[in-house]
């Protein structure tokens, strides 16, 4: 008997024919040669009902034929198990079909390897980025390194807010707000290096400006008038 190529389209005996390779987009090589191998073995039995898990190497290659309109849509039995039969697979002289299982093997081979180096790339980038992070100090490690210059340890955050809701939220020293961009601190009356301690009694909200500005000297803060703050 006489065949058909559906390749070159060459009239050939129909013992030379074989199944197409069904040209899937973006697999591997490994993938392309086992559904092609799948497609083999429905040839031999063209009439069977093929069962399967759905999601099975098998299952996931069913799929692509039925994609592909080789075989019918996958019909569920019972839970995870499917079964299908074959519609048509198209044939192909040995020769064109060897050529194109050669070549959809080599694109899987190349796609491939464009994705194991898209993979490192990512990886290298994710490397680099957790190298520099770690290299950076931390925001936390920032602001305790800044308040234990000259030895100091830390206000507790209670504490600065009791001094800072005390003071009314203003410098006891030029009486502004925190407005406009305006920084409050607190600041030791008598200064830390000269043996003031870090009580309450001794501590008093104040402006960057007048913090800076007075530095380790004692300066007596302003009395403000608390029933008009």
């Amino acid at each position: 008997m006489i065949g058909s190529c559906s390749m070159c389209r060459k009239e050939v005996p129909v013992d030379r024919l074989d199944a197409r390779p069904l040209p899937v987009p973006a697999v591997d090589a490994q993938r392309v040669a086992s559904l092609y191998r799948l497609m083999r073995s429905l040839l031999k039995a063209p009439d069977t009902k093929i069962y399967f898990d759905r999601n099975s190497p098998k299952g996931r290659h069913l799929r692509d034929l039925a994609e592909a309109r080789y075989v019918s849509n996958p019909r569920r039995i019972v839970g995870n198990h499917y079964v299908t039969e074959m519609v048509s697979i198209p044939l192909a002289c040995r020769e064109c079909s060897d050529t194109e299982l050669a070549r959809l093997i080599q694109a899987g081979i190349e796609w491939a390897a464009e994705r194991d180096a898209a993979t490192k790339a990512k990886a290298e980038t994710r490397r680099r980025l957790e190298e520099k992070r770690a290299s950076e100090p931390k925001l936390k490690e920032v602001v305790t390194t800044q308040s234990n210059e000259g030895g100091r340890s830390p206000l507790p955050a209670r504490l600065r807010f009791l001094v800072l809701r005390r003071d009314g939220f203003r410098c006891v020293y030029c009486g502004r707000a925190a407005t406009g961009g305006l920084v409050l601190h607190v600041d030791h009356v008598i200064p830390k290096s000269t043996g003031g301690l870090d009580a309450e009694e001794n501590l008093v909200t104040s402006c960057s400006d007048c913090n800076l500005g007075k530095a380790a000297t004692f300066l007596e803060p302003l009395e403000r008038d608390t029933e008009n703050a």
